[in-house]
């Protein structure tokens, strides 16, 4: 696990991490990153920094791409992030969830995110000050999807010249690689679409005049998914 703990918008190292959401004074946050496999102490943290509505949803999440939650001034939301090795149209990609309330953000991923600890890096170096765990959530979030955007480009360049070869000859290898782009590319556009509800679903409790920062995040998270 990582911590990070914020006070009026600075990062403070701290000994010890407040254990419970009393425990966080007005003003100050807290930023909790877990690896999966450290599952069963993420659940008892949950609870004791009133992010309770994690349980019973971990599990049932499991295998849908995307999904967002809000209820009681909590929320949860989860992504399909690509993996730390994923740079060209042989992809894998990794769970990523994130709960969150006015005092506390708790991030869970399967593997290694590019995008999580690129912000961690940010974050030591004090060239990123976030300014509540939504802004995390949200920068997080558009480091995410821009990753997508290159490999989505390389699928539909590739699926054109595929296509231009298959008009000059027809053999296995081609009709195989057409295929397999096809796939790839569907796989991707669907893992957005479910992206975009989730995110549509999100920019309904931020109004456009009274949250206009947010609301503006969110609409160019959305942009980037289209």
């Amino acid at each position: 696990m990582k911590a990070y703990y914020f006070d009026s918008n600075a990062y403070l190292s701290i000994n010890n991490v407040p254990k419970h959401y009393e425990d966080i004074p007005e003003g100050s946050w807290l930023w909790l990153d877990f690896f999966e496999e450290e599952l069963s102490d993420f659940l008892k943290v949950c609870r004791k920094l009133k992010l309770d509505i994690a349980f019973g949803w971990v599990r049932s999440s499991e295998r849908v791409p995307s999904r967002y939650v809000h209820k009681k001034g909590q929320t949860l939301l989860q992504v399909k992030g690509l993996d730390s090795k994923s740079n060209d149209i042989d992809f894998d990609t990794i769970r990523i969830r994130f709960l969150f309330n006015d005092k506390v953000l708790i991030t869970t991923h399967d593997n290694q995110s590019m995008s999580i600890e690129g912000f961690h890096k940010h974050i030591d170096k004090g060239t990123e000050t976030p300014e509540s765990p939504l802004d995390i959530v949200l920068s997080v979030n558009k480091k995410i999807f821009e990753r997508y955007l290159p490999i989505i480009s390389n699928l539909e360049s590739d699926l054109d010249d595929v296509a231009d070869n298959l008009s000059e000859k027809t053999n296995d290898s081609v009709l195989n690689d057409l295929t397999l782009y096809r796939l790839r590319l569907k796989r991707l556009r669907r893992y957005s679409a479910y992206h975009r509800e989730s995110f549509a679903e999100m920019l309904e409790y931020y109004d456009a005049e009274s949250t206009s920062h947010w609301h503006n995040k969110i609409s160019y998270i959305i942009e980037i998914l289209e």
